[in-house]
């Protein structure tokens, strides 16, 4: 029993205060647990065509929320060969990337509103902080596997069929 400044008395037990602890243990964990949940990212096929006509199709990751595109392909240690993230800005902005947590080396193909090619960043390093940034503004963005777009001969002026675009 515990008296207090003002005289009354209160009782407590140690189940109840054991109790208590447990409950403010749960409740931030939960909390804590729920703040690492990783995004849930939808799936499309893309199509690139090449000027010299060639086409290669790629399902893609849709990055499109703050919270996708803040998450991108962290904490990845594999991403098979013909898929690939897919950022949306919404506008024409100048792009600055970095590959924090990111443990794939990655190729980086910019494009405008219309789905034309505009940049690539070869190589970009893994887990890497240095900020990559373009020459011109972009509309969004493809990451793929480093060494995808030269093998499949892919270049700025090449376009991305999509009815997103």
């Amino acid at each position: 029993m515990i008296i207090l400044a003002n005289g009354e008395e209160f009782s407590y037990n140690i189940f109840m205060i054991k109790n208590i602890i447990l409950l403010i243990t749960l409740l931030f964990w939960g909390f804590g647990a729920m703040a690492q949940t990783p995004p849930i990212f939808q799936r499309e096929q893309f199509t690139i065509q090449t000027k010299a006509g060639a086409k290669h199709v790629f399902e893609l990751e849709l990055a499109l929320t703050n919270a996708q595109q803040s998450t991108g392909l962290m904490h990845r240690k594999a991403m098979p060969e013909k898929n690939g993230m897919i950022f949306f800005w919404g506008e024409m902005k100048q792009a600055t990337m970095w590959m924090k947590n990111t443990y794939l080396p990655l190729d980086m193909v910019f494009f405008d509103q219309k789905g034309i090619i505009t940049e690539i960043l070869y190589g970009a390093e893994p887990l890497s902080e240095k900020t990559l940034s373009t020459k011109e503004k972009s509309f969004g963005v493809i990451e793929f596997n480093a060494g995808i777009p030269k093998k499949l001969h892919i270049k700025p002026g090449d376009k991305i069929l999509s009815p997103r675009f």
